[in-house]
């Protein structure tokens, strides 16, 4: 397991008192029903970005906001079979719900990604798709999220709205 590997991390335990996010997120908000029917709507575009990123077995892949969990099962199969996935949500029922569909290839996180002390240069790819319109300095996120990229690795940042 990803704690297990890499004792540094801490995952922010008091995330429920820090500043909502740019819509209100806070760690007890939950709007699982809506991400999963995004996600189903959304699967064939989602899947296709995901075969365009060329992963290979044995890349570490973070899913920067992960929601539900639906594109961690999709990240997992193109990284088997010797890599592995680490989703991280702000969101206990996310969290929750992403959990209930993990295999041993990914680990999830409860955490607020503005708040997460993960090692550096530790994932090869970083996926962050509709999270960022969720912070109010969307470009110091993407900063802090490239400190845990590898030297060669790289952010796939989406968004289907930044309204």
């Amino acid at each position: 397991m990803y704690l297990q590997e890499h004792r540094s991390v801490t995952v922010n335990r008091d995330i429920g008192t820090t500043s909502p996010g740019l819509l209100g997120d806070t760690a007890t908000r939950d709007y699982s029903h809506k991400l999963r029917l995004f996600n189903a709507f959304a699967a064939p575009e989602l899947r296709q970005a995901i075969a365009d990123l060329n992963l290979r077995s044995g890349m570490r892949v973070l899913d920067a906001g992960c929601g539900t969990g639906e594109a961690l099962h999709w990240l997992a199969q193109a990284v088997e079979p010797n890599g592995s996935v680490v989703g991280i949500d702000l969101s206990a029922a996310h969290v929750a719900a992403a959990r209930t569909a993990a295999t041993s290839a990914v680990q999830v996180l409860q955490g607020d990604l503005c708040d997460l002390h993960l090692p550096r240069a530790d994932f090869d790819v970083i996926w962050c798709v509709n999270t960022i319109n969720h912070f109010h300095e969307p470009l110091d996120t993407v900063k802090g999220l490239a400190t845990w990229l590898r030297p060669t690795g790289c952010i796939s940042l989406g968004q289907s709205s930044l309204s």
